[in-house]
């Protein structure tokens, strides 16, 4: 199985871009959902380099217990009901009786074991019909872009996707093998042309020039056909393949000003070629309030609180779950909540548990788009591993679920 930076061992001197969870980007597996598939060997994951540091992978350590008493009630039932019986006639009904009795006493046994098979032994309790978490997640529009993508992913064997269309357009193409992650990442203009590409390379024990020489490669077409002169693509050329750590150069184009930017560190290179001076669009929201997210927790018996930026709730003996708060780019210190992740305490997640339901019930309070999300945190229980939706990545990791607004940086 391929595995995720951050859910394994890799170089940690520098995250691999995308949404930045916990050590970098994730793992991606062969999917049956209509959204993006990731498939073996595929890509790092999401590789977009999205902002702000997130907690370390490793779940919380929380109180092994089973449900709480208070939801331990929920799917409580009565005892055995004497039943009263009348005789038909003038014998005996004391047989009659008795087995009237045991059939009440089965039937409420089984109603117990499948009613709290989610209480006793970490089974999952039946399914709501109501759930929020059910239902399919919206189409993506695709995204039109230069044939060099494309070529350029066919030749790598690289997997590309449509990560986002709002507010601005970004397709991303991926590699994952065994120590070693590819990414290379295009923010497109509404004429579908490429106004910046960032590339990133992680190999693991390699030395700058090896993965210089994969760099080339997959850039040498895109170069090609970027608005800069010819002698400046020969100029990034060399830079690419020079043994330098740390490049910032200006170059023209399409009669402004662009830039190039190399960074070489300890098993991993970064190159970013692209139009200058760039509005900063902050990372997308995953709700427009995440306040009513907390409201609905809180009424949910959840305990929740933000502090530097981090939101911390907590369910004795349901679970945990953190997100990060942001006011980057954000007018008069308004926050939003960009990254949601759900952790797993040491167990696989099922999507009809409590905390999951508490959880998709929480996102859905928040309007449409919590419904989206919680949709596509339902599909992560299921056992989807990576894709993008609605302009949030969904990942689900060793340890944790997350979702993750998109951005490109």
């Amino acid at each position: 199985m391929s595995q995720r930076p951050g859910d394994q061992p890799h170089s940690t001197d520098q995250s691999f871009g995308f949404g930045t969870p916990p050590g970098g980007g994730p793992d991606f597996v062969a999917s049956d959902h209509p959204g993006p598939d990731f498939g073996q060997p595929d890509h790092p994951g999401h590789p977009s380099q999205c902002g702000q540091p997130a907690p370390a992978d490793q779940a919380p350590q929380l109180d092994p217990a089973a449900y709480p008493q208070a939801q331990q009630d929920r799917y409580a039932h009565q005892g055995p009901i004497e039943p009263t019986i009348q005789p038909a006639g003038g014998g005996s009904t004391r047989p009659w009786i008795i087995l009237a009795v045991l059939i009440v006493v089965l039937g409420l046994i089984a109603a117990g074991l499948y009613f709290g098979r989610g209480l006793i032994g970490g089974g999952d309790p039946p399914t709501d019909p109501t759930n929020p978490g059910q239902g399919q997640l919206p189409e993506t529009p695709p995204i039109e872009g230069p044939a060099v993508i494309d070529e350029v992913a066919d030749t790598a064997g690289l997997t590309c996707h449509d990560e986002a269309v709002n507010p601005r357009k970004i397709k991303g193409c991926y590699l994952q093998e065994e120590n070693h992650l590819v990414s290379i990442r295009y923010l497109i203009s509404d004429q579908a042309e490429i106004i910046q590409v960032n590339a990133q390379v992680l190999l693991n024990k390699s030395e700058p020039a090896e993965r210089s020489e994969e760099l080339h490669g997959l850039l040498d077409p895109v170069i090609a056909v970027l608005p800069i002169a010819e002698d400046e693509q020969e100029a990034i050329r060399e830079w690419v393949a020079s043994d330098d750590d740390q490049v910032t150069e200006e170059i023209g184009w399409d009669g402004g000003r662009g830039m190039f930017n190399l960074r070489v560190s300890r098993d991993v290179s970064n190159v970013s070629i692209g139009q200058r001076q760039l509005d900063f669009v902050p990372q997308v929201p995953l709700v427009d309030d995440h306040e009513l997210l907390v409201d609905e927790l809180t009424a949910r018996d959840w305990t929740c609180e933000v502090d530097n930026s981090i939101l911390d709730c907590e369910a004795t003996g349901l679970g945990k779950l953190t997100g990060l708060v942001s006011s980057a780019g954000l007018p008069n210190g308004e926050q939003r909540l960009t990254r949601l992740q759900i952790w797993n305490d040491g167990r696989e997640p099922i999507p009809d548990e409590q905390r999951m339901v508490d959880i998709y019930s929480a996102l859905a309070a928040t309007g449409d788009r919590g419904d989206v999300l919680a949709v596509g945190l339902r599909l992560l229980a299921e056992g989807e591993k990576h894709f993008f939706n609605s302009d949030v990545e969904f990942y689900r990791g060793d340890s944790y679920l997350e979702l993750s607004g998109v951005q490109f940086a």
